[in-house]
């Protein structure tokens, strides 16, 4: 296993480094610990900063983490902002939904105002959630940043086929011009239901972007994905100024 750091260069005048960890713990502490850097120096320019939480499975063993002491009193959440990369169209409280998830395991446990949690309405018409969703986000960030409103911070994860946030390959969604588009039920990911995600422009939003990826099946996808310059993968195509892979459970050697 390579050791956490060792890959970092420039893809254009895009930074990316690459910080790979035996087990997901490890990658998760390596990321909060980004967290608390990127918020402070949020803070440190304006009255509050904004984080973009991913969904599904891996991302929660780092959300627990940020939910616990030391970790919870590092981030002034009073002053954080906190938006979604994506939402699948079921119930706030389904067991399917990123804002359940999220908020079971880190924003109930978090001094967040309940007014600068900004869920995707999962439940809505998905067309319309997603224009009201984009709305949102432009209104949001030019209050907290009027001189360039951008995410400081964007969480995504990777799926086997190359997907991230609910942009999948080949899908008409990747065409999107908005910030925030509805995409039709997935052929490749489960569940089977409609989901509403950020865009390619809204993830260009981001002053910093993080993959967080665990599992050795995923060790494939990863590298094609990193070797990718024709955008066969979405994921390939999320760009941002500063984008850092947080890998566990992979040898990263070839990485």
């Amino acid at each position: 296993m390579g050791a956490a750091g060792d890959i970092a260069d420039y893809q254009g005048d895009r930074l990316v480094s690459v910080y790979c960890f035996p087990e997901k713990e490890a990658a998760a502490a390596a990321l909060a610990e980004k967290i608390v850097k990127t918020s402070t120096a949020a803070l440190e320019r304006r009255r509050c900063f904004s984080l973009v939480l991913a969904g599904g499975s891996t991302p929660g063993a780092l959300y627990e983490l940020l939910a616990t002491e030391p970790w919870r009193k590092r981030i002034d959440w009073c002053r954080a902002h906190v938006f979604f990369g994506d939402e699948r169209c079921v119930p706030f409280d389904h067991r399917y939904s990123n804002y359940a998830m999220a908020y079971g395991s880190l924003l109930s446990a978090v001094p967040v105002p309940p007014n600068q949690v900004h869920r995707i309405h999962g439940e809505g018409d998905p067309a319309r959630e997603a224009e009201t969703y984009g709305h949102l986000i432009e209104t949001t960030l030019s209050s907290i940043s009027p001189e360039q409103p951008l995410f400081d911070l964007v969480l995504l994860g990777l799926g086997a086929d190359g997907h991230t946030a609910s942009l999948y390959p080949g899908d008409t969604a990747l065409q999107s011009s908005g910030l925030v588009t509805a995409v039709d039920p997935p052929k490749t990911a489960s569940p089977p239901v409609p989901r509403i995600s950020l865009t390619l422009e809204g993830i260009k939003l981001a002053r910093t972007l993080c993959f967080l990826v665990h599992g050795s099946s995923k060790k494939d996808i990863v590298q094609a994905v990193r070797a990718d310059t024709e955008g066969r993968y979405p994921a390939a195509l999320a760009v941002a100024e500063t984008v850092s892979w947080y890998l566990s459970g992979m040898e990263c050697d070839e990485l």
